[in-house]
């Protein structure tokens, strides 16, 4: 096994281990991999895999826009040079305010991720 910020093992899922030698590891190099299975991992002892929770923070999107309507969703937010881009899909769900419904993409873009 290989520890650090990642924890990597072996090659087959743990339902082949009968059939996996130790030499044959999946080759991951530098990249990062998520793990939320046992797919890279030989074995465990005395640990198990743990999503955190998540935490209340500060608001960091309002959906207040006339266009936007009254929620947000499907957000794909990348850099672009010195430039971060999001497009996202806006909505209004009816309501006894809100008749009807109508969807529509947004853009933002902002020079430093934040505002």
């Amino acid at each position: 096994m290989v520890f650090g910020s990642l924890l990597v093992a072996s090659d087959l899922p743990l339902g082949d281990a009968q059939a996996r030698a130790a030499d044959q590891a999946i080759p991951i190099g530098s990249r990062r991999e998520l793990m939320v299975d046992d797919y890279l991992i030989d074995r465990m002892h005395g640990v198990e895999l743990r999503l955190h929770h998540p935490k209340a923070r500060e608001v960091a999107l309002v959906f207040d826009k006339p266009w936007e309507g009254n929620t947000g969703s499907s957000h794909n937010v990348f850099r672009d040079g010195g430039m971060y881009r999001m497009y996202y899909r806006g909505s209004d769900h009816p309501s006894p305010a809100r008749k009807g419904t109508h969807m529509t993409e947004c853009y933002a873009e902002s020079k430093d991720g934040i505002h």
